[in-house]
């Protein structure tokens, strides 16, 4: 449809918390990424760009302790690791 008019749509924002700490929370979000998912596909933009999210159950981008130990880094590469909608590539805060 845009391409049509030379209206090429270069990525989708998703700004979600994707590691939410909270199960059934974190399910809503990652079915709504999916819908994102095949919606650029139809558009034909080749990128849903979203954020690292956080562990803080009250906000989906205040910082958490968590958010920088290993423990949680393990954490976000399982969930990546069992998510239909994975990363091809995660990379480490240092």
């Amino acid at each position: 449809m845009f391409r049509d008019h030379d209206l090429p749509i270069c990525c989708l924002a998703l700004p979600i918390n994707p590691v939410h700490p909270d199960p059934a929370r974190q399910q809503g979000l990652l079915a709504i990424l999916r819908v994102s998912l095949r919606m650029a596909r139809a558009s034909g933009s080749p990128l849903v760009v979203s954020a690292t999210g956080t562990y803080n159950p009250h906000s989906d981008w205040a910082p958490h302790q968590r958010n920088k130990t290993e423990a949680g880094f393990a954490d976000c590469g399982r969930r990546s690791a069992t998510s239909p909608t994975r990363p091809t590539t995660m990379a480490r805060w240092s």
